[in-house]
C-alpha cells in the first residue's frame, strides 16, 4: 500500500479534484438531511411566510424582514435585518416551498464554503496540503451540524462565505495591488452585513493578516496611505447601517447589563465555545447557559484560564514567527465577538450559547488544528514512510472519518422534525423550556391534549420564573378549553394576563381571555379584553371582529333588555378613583345633556357604547338618548330625557381595565 498521499497531493494542481472530493463528502455526511422538515424558526421566517409566495414582494427583501409577517412589522420588532438571506428565501420558494429545496441550498451553500476555506489557506500559505486538511477539518467537524441542518441558519453559511471572498481578494490585492480587487473586498463586506450582521468585524482580520503575512507596521496601518484604505469600509457600512435603521429600527442590542456580569459572559462563553471545537460531543439545539455576576465562582475562574491560555497560544505563536497559528487565533475569536458582547441581541434567541455562533468561527479553529498537525506534530512527513506507525495513523484517521459519519448521520435525523429535535433536545437538557413548551403545542394542534397537559404543568411547576411563562399559562387555558372547561381555561388565562410583559405579542392572550368570557356568556368581559388586545396590536383583524362581535352581543343580550347596568356592576369592580369630573349640563325642551372629563393627568380607555345611566340607589336604568367625544377638548357628552333631569343620577363609565366608573349628579 502506498502511504504517499500528502506528497501526492501536493503534485496536483486541480481544484477540480477537491471540489469532487467535497461534493463527495458534503452529500455523504448531509446529504440525508434532504429528508428533513421545517423546525423551529423555519416555520415563521420560511413556512408560514406568506410574502415568500409570490415575486411581486421582491421588493421586501431591501424595505421588510424574515419576521414581518409573523411580526406584523419590522420597526423596533426585530434585531435582525438580512438582505441577502432574505433574497436567498425568496428565490429558494419558487424553486419549491417544500423543506428539500432549503436544505439542498443549504448544501449547496455549504459546498461553496468549504471550497472558499481550502482557496483561503491555499493562498495564505500556498500549501495545498494544509488548505486541503484545513477544508477537510472544517467540512467534518460536527460543529457545523445544526447550520447545514437548519435553514433558519442559513445568514451564518452566507456571511461566512462573503467573509471568506473579501479576505481571499484582500490578499490578492496586497499581492497584485489590483484597485478592482480592493473594490470586490468593500463588495464583499457590504453583502456579508446584509447577510448578517456579524460580518462587521472582518476589517478586524484584514488588519490582522496585513499585520501578519505583508509584514505592514503598525505605525503603517494608522499612514493616511493605509489608513484610507480601511477607513472607505465605513461607506458600506453606513449605507447598510442607514438601510437597516429605516427598516428595523435602532434597539438595544447591548442590553443592560452590569459589568460583572458582561465580564463573567465575555469570560464563560468565550471559554465554552473553545472547549466545544476542541470536543463537541453531545451536540445539542439548546444549552442550559445561566448569566451570573459571580467572579469568584469554579466556573469563571476555570474559563478564566482557557482565556488566559488561548491569549498565551496567540502571543507564543507571535514570537516564534508562527503566523499562521496567530492569525487562526484571531479568525476564531473575531467572529465570536458579537455572539459574547451584543448579549441582548443574542438573547432573542434561547439561549447566548448556540452551536450556530462557532461556525465561521470554526474556520479558524480548522486552520489552527491543520497547521499544528502537518507542521507542529509533523503528521504529512510521518504518512509520508511506510512505517508501523503511519499505518496505525492512516487505520486511526479512517476510524475518525467513519465515527464521525457515524454520529453525524444519527444527529442529522435528529432534526426530522420539530417533535423528534425537541424530545431529543429535552432528554438532554430538561430545563429547556422554550422547546417543552413548543413540544407541548405540537400536541395540542394534533389532539394529544393530556401530553400536553402534563408539559405545561411542568414548565410552570419547575421554571416558573421563565421569560416566557405567559404562553405556558396561554397553552394551558388553550387546553382546558379544548377540555370544554371554561373555569379553568379563564383561571389559566387570567394568570397569563398576570404574568405578561404587555408586548405586541401578548395581544393574543387578552384576546383568547376575552372569546373564554365570550363563550361563558359574560359578554362584557370579552369586550373588556379585546379592548385590551387592540390596545397592544391595534390592527389585529380577528380582535377587532371579536370586539365588534362583542359589541353586538351586548347591545342584543343587556342594552335592549335594559340590564347593561345590571351586568356592568356584575362583570366589572367599580373604581374608586375619582377620574372623572362633571363640567356641566344643558338641557333643551327634550333632552339635557351633561359634560364630563377626565381630571387632568388621569385619562382612561372608556368603552363608550356602553355608558349607561340610573337613579340613584336604584337599579332603573335611564335611557340614553345619545353621547359623543370631543377629542381635541377631551369632553365626552352624554344625553338623557329632561325629566330626569330633577333627580339624583349615577352615571356609569365602563373602562377597556375591566372597571367602571361612577359620577353621581345631584339635581338642581
Amino acid at each position: 500500500m502506498n502511504f504517499d498521499f500528502c506528497a501526492k497531493l501536493n503534485k496536483i494542481n486541480k481544484n477540480h479534484l477537491i471540489i469532487g472530493i467535497i461534493i463527495v463528502l458534503v452529500f455523504l455526511f448531509y446529504g440525508n438531511t434532504l429528508f428533513n422538515g421545517f423546525v423551529l424558526d423555519d416555520l415563521g421566517q420560511i413556512k408560514n411566510n406568506v410574502y415568500l409566495r409570490s415575486l411581486t414582494n421582491i421588493p421586501k427583501v431591501v424595505t421588510g424582514c424574515t419576521w414581518e409577517y409573523v411580526n406584523r412589522g419590522c420597526l423596533g420588532r426585530t434585531f435582525y435585518y438580512r438582505p441577502v438571506t432574505y433574497l436567498s428565501y425568496f428565490l429558494t420558494y419558487q424553486i419549491s416551498s417544500q423543506p428539500w429545496a432549503f436544505h439542498l441550498i443549504n448544501l449547496v451553500y455549504f459546498l461553496v464554503a468549504v471550497f472558499l476555506v481550502f482557496l483561503l489557506v491555499k493562498t495564505i500559505s500556498k500549501d495545498f496540503t494544509l488548505a486541503f486538511v484545513t477544508a477537510l477539518i472544517f467540512l467534518l467537524h460536527p460543529i457545523v451540524n445544526e447550520v447545514i441542518n437548519w435553514p433558519s441558519a442559513t445568514a451564518e453559511i452566507l456571511f461566512t462565505i462573503f467573509v471568506l471572498l473579501a479576505v481571499i481578494f484582500h490578499l490578492k490585492y496586497r499581492d497584485s495591488g489590483s484597485a478592482r480587487n480592493l473594490i470586490l473586498v468593500y463588495i464583499f463586506f457590504f453583502l456579508g452585513l446584509l447577510s448578517k450582521e456579524t460580518a462587521i468585524v472582518l476589517p478586524l482580520v484584514l488588519i490582522t493578516a496585513d499585520l501578519l503575512f505583508f509584514e505592514i507596521t503598525i505605525k503603517e496601518i494608522f499612514s493616511w496611505k493605509e489608513f484610507k484604505k480601511y477607513l472607505f469600509f465605513l461607506v458600506p457600512f453606513v449605507i447598510y447601517y442607514l438601510m437597516r435603521s429605516s427598516v428595523i429600527g435602532n434597539g438595544n442590542y447591548l442590553g443592560v447589563f452590569p459589568l460583572r456580569v458582561r465580564l463573567y459572559a465575555f469570560f464563560t462563553l468565550l471559554a465554552g465555545y473553545l472547549t466545544k471545537l476542541i470536543y463537541p460531543y453531545p451536540l445539542k439545539a439548546f444549552y442550559d447557559f445561566e448569566l451570573s455576576d459571580n467572579l469568584f465562582s469554579s466556573k469563571f475562574v476555570f474559563s478564566f484560564l482557557i482565556v488566559l491560555g488561548l491569549l498565551t497560544t496567540f502571543f507564543v505563536s507571535l514570537k516564534r514567527k508562527k503566523r499562521f497559528l496567530a492569525f487562526s487565533v484571531v479568525w476564531f475569536f473575531c467572529f465570536l465577538i458579537p455572539a459574547i458582547i451584543f448579549l441582548q441581541a443574542v438573547g432573542a434567541g434561547m439561549s447566548p450559547f448556540l452551536e450556530r455562533y462557532l461556525f465561521a468561527s470554526s474556520v479558524g479553529f480548522a486552520f489552527f488544528l491543520a497547521y499544528f498537525l502537518l507542521s507542529i506534530l509533523k503528521i504529512g512527513e510521518v504518512l509520508k514512510k511506510k512505517s508501523y506507525l503511519a499505518k496505525v495513523l492512516l487505520f486511526l484517521f479512517v476510524f475518525l472519518i467513519l465515527i464521525l459519519y457515524f454520529f453525524n448521520y444519527k444527529r442529522n435525523q435528529n432534526w426530522k422534525d420539530e417533535e423528534t429535535l425537541f424530545k431529543v433536545t429535552l432528554s438532554q437538557v430538561p430545563k429547556a423550556s422554550i422547546l417543552r413548551y413548543q413540544l407541548a403545542n405540537i400536541y395540542l394542534k394534533r389532539g394529544d391534549l393530556e401530553p400536553a397537559r402534563l408539559e405545561l404543568e411542568r414548565i410552570i411547576a419547575e421554571n416558573p420564573e421563565w421569560k416566557d411563562i405567559t404562553m405556558a399559562y396561554k397553552s394551558l387555558g388553550d387546553y382546558y378549553r379544548a377540555k370544554n372547561d371554561l373555569d379553568n381555561a379563564i383561571a389559566s388565562y387570567q394568570k397569563a394576563v398576570e404574568t405578561t410583559t404587555l408586548s405586541a405579542r401578548d395581544f393574543i392572550v387578552f384576546n383568547d381571555l376575552g372569546v373564554a368570557y365570550m363563550d361563558k356568556g359574560d359578554y362584557l368581559k370579552g369586550a373588556v379584553y379585546f379592548c385590551q388586545s387592540l390596545g397592544l396590536l391595534p390592527n389585529a383583524e380577528t380582535v377587532n371582529n371579536n370586539f365588534n362581535a362583542a359589541l353586538s352581543m351586548v347591545e342584543s343580550a343587556y342594552i335592549q333588555k335594559g340590564i347593561l347596568y345590571q351586568k356592568i356592576a356584575e362583570e366589572l369592580k367599580e373604581s374608586s378613583e375619582w377620574r372623572i369630573q362633571h363640567l356641566g349640563k344643558s338641557c333643551s325642551e327634550k333632552t339635557c345633556a351633561y359634560s364630563f372629563s377626565f381630571v387632568q393627568g388621569e385619562q382612561d380607555i372608556l368603552l363608550a357604547p356602553f355608558i349607561t345611566a340610573v337613579i340613584s340607589g336604584s337599579e332603573k336604568e335611564i335611557e340614553i338618548k345619545g353621547s359623543n367625544f370631543n377629542q381635541e377638548q377631551g369632553i365626552f357628552e352624554v344625553q338623557i330625557e329632561e325629566s330626569y333631569s330633577k333627580k339624583e343620577i349615577d352615571f356609569i363609565f365602563p373602562s377597556c381595565r375591566g372597571i367602571y366608573y361612577r359620577v353621581t349628579i345631584l339635581p338642581r
